[in-house]
């Protein structure tokens, strides 16, 4: 529940503090002295929109604070999900500013103007003046009719779902777009890895078949000067570099006696010696098992023109043609799964299809069993407010289940007949100005009575409505006011007694630009609701009425 309201520089209010108590709290005051301001502040409060223009003259900002009960079910959930549970109360600060955005705060912590409604809508419902309008709405009427038969999560699955539908037919008809050009891809790519697989290139497979053929269609010449070498270098007849290295180490050594330091020199000659004997032998092998294989050209030529002609077609280096194939295998795996999200957006919109009509089936039943419910207690609260013949009832029109609709299979009609004999219609067309006051009053204490949240607002919904008739509607919210938080903004003195506590709202008498709120004792209240009876010259007659209608009520 609402446990109290701050409000600071708010138009003609300067500042009050205003404490709540359970049950019904009247609000009065004569007319224009701005009854509804205190509604007007707790919506602002819980996310309403906010012009400048609302902050009190000379003032740069106006402030208003709601403190709320936050150990209720649901509300805790909602404070301890968002990480914001502080205790027993939490605090909703609302600041309107004269030059810039306002701000919103949750226990002293900014938040997003929708995250107020989030959590407010756990706390206050507000019925205005004009509900009889919004009630004419198949939503509002479908919403009130879902509330009264506990059927709210299960039509908000059902819209979900339908949600989820059409983005899943938007996704699958894209998918079904991109299957048609990514199937055409799929051919080709498929096409390029299988040619590059029959191929079989290995890395660096060209660079080494170019080199072989370079030295294959050689190989005469290889051979004969490999030969010739060789043959210079330790074959031959006469003198070779062998010999002639021999020779230089003979004649060196016969002078080591003559000097020692050349003994280095013949080392090194020996060693030249041992080196060249070494090349000439495997230069020797090389030229003899070296010769021209035109057969192994024909298959290097064969096998490298297949490889340039892949790498064109890649646009890659020919070496490169392996890491081509895994891309290309790669695209073609993406590919193939694409292709799969179009079956499964098949199955998942089927799936999707089918819990739909499940959960509109089970609403359906659900709204068949509140509807008759929901009739029988309207038509009872608009026989008690005066309205004898008058009768209620809820339509379903069936709609066409294959169309998915948000709403379930049925659109809510409230019907309504208010003469005898008087075929039902719809709210606006059979009711008058005063029985539609009257039977919007009759629908909103019945769905306030199953409301969700534990405190509800009535701002001037008695206009209209008098005599013995407007002491039924304080009975009905006196009423309700034992399981609610009741408010209720009234200019009927037989309302006004039934509150639990009166909250009186008047303009100083100092100056016209600044209203007081007071909560007034037992005393204050005969006195006021006189002046309700009356006007502004109150008698001892209607003193004594006032008192009498107080005892009445049992204050």
């Amino acid at each position: 529940m609402i446990k109290s309201l701050y409000i600071k520089n708010y138009l003609l209010i300067e500042e009050v503090q205003i404490d709540f108590e359970s049950g019904l709290t009247v609000i009065t005051g004569e007319t224009g002295a701005g009854k509804s301001l205190i509604i007007d502040s707790i919506e602002l409060a819980i996310g309403a929109r906010a012009d400048s223009g609302i902050v009190r003259r000379g003032c740069d900002k106006a402030e208003i604070f709601v403190t709320f009960d936050a150990d209720r079910e649901g509300v805790q959930e909602w404070l301890h999900e968002h990480d914001m549970y502080e205790g027993s109360e939490a605090i909703l600060q609302r600041i309107i500013f004269r030059d810039r955005p306002s701000r919103a705060y949750l226990n002293s912590r900014p938040l997003t103007l929708n995250s107020i409604r989030d959590i407010a809508s756990r706390i206050v419902a507000i019925h205005g003046q004009s509900e009889h309008q919004t009630l004419q709405k198949p939503a509002t009427q479908r919403d009130i009719l879902d509330g009264f038969g506990d059927g709210l999560d299960t039509a908000r699955k059902v819209s979900e779902l339908a949600s989820a539908i059409r983005r899943a037919e938007t996704e699958k008809a894209g998918l079904e777009d991109r299957f048609r050009t990514l199937n055409d891809k799929l051919d080709l790519l498929q096409h390029q890895f299988d040619t590059l697989k029959q191929l079989e290139p290995a890395a660096g497979e060209f660079s080494e078949l170019k080199a072989e053929h370079i030295k294959v269609t050689h190989a005469s010449e290889l051979a004969a000067t490999l030969g010739e070498i060789s043959y210079q270098l330790f074959y031959s007849d006469d003198m070779t570099v062998s010999n002639t290295l021999a020779e230089s180490v003979r004649r060196i050594d016969k002078l080591l006696d003559v000097d020692d330091s050349l003994a280095q020199f013949k080392e090194l000659l020996c060693e030249a010696q041992m080196r060249v004997d070494d090349v000439a032998r495997e230069l020797n092998v090389i030229s003899e098992r070296t010769e021209f294989d035109p057969a192994r050209i024909g298959m290097l030529e064969e096998r490298m023109a297949a490889l340039q002609q892949q790498a064109r077609i890649h646009g890659v280096d020919a070496d490169l043609l392996p890491d081509t194939a895994a891309a290309l295998g790669a695209q073609i795996d993406e590919i193939e799964t694409a292709l799969g999200e179009v079956a499964s957006s098949d199955e998942k919109l089927s799936q999707l299809k089918a819990e739909h009509r499940s959960t509109s089936a089970t609403l359906t039943e659900k709204r068949k069993k509140a509807a008759r419910r929901l009739g029988a207690a309207v038509t009872e609260n608009m026989q008690y407010l005066g309205m004898a013949d008058g009768e209620f009832s809820v339509d379903l029109i069936a709609e066409e289940p294959d169309t998915f609709a948000g709403f379930g299979h049925e659109t809510v009609r409230f019907v309504v007949s208010t003469a005898p004999g008087q075929e039902p219609g719809p709210l606006a067309s059979v009711a008058s100005g005063g029985e539609l006051s009257r039977l919007s009053l009759a629908i909103q204490v019945v769905a306030a009575n199953v409301t969700q949240v534990p405190s509800v607002v009535f701002d001037e919904i008695d206009v209209g409505i008098g005599g013995k008739v407007a002491e039924r509607v304080g009975r009905l919210l006196r009423t309700l006011g034992k399981s609610l938080q009741i408010f209720c903004v009234t200019h009927l003195p037989q309302v006004a007694a039934k509150g639990d506590q009166q909250l009186n709202v008047t303009k100083s008498t100092r100056s016209a630009s600044n209203i007081q709120i007071q909560r007034l004792d037992e005393q204050q209240r005969v006195k006021e609701i006189a002046r309700m009876l009356s006007g502004a010259k109150i008698t001892a007659r209607t003193t004594e009425h006032a008192r009498e209608l107080l005892t009445q009520s049992g204050i």
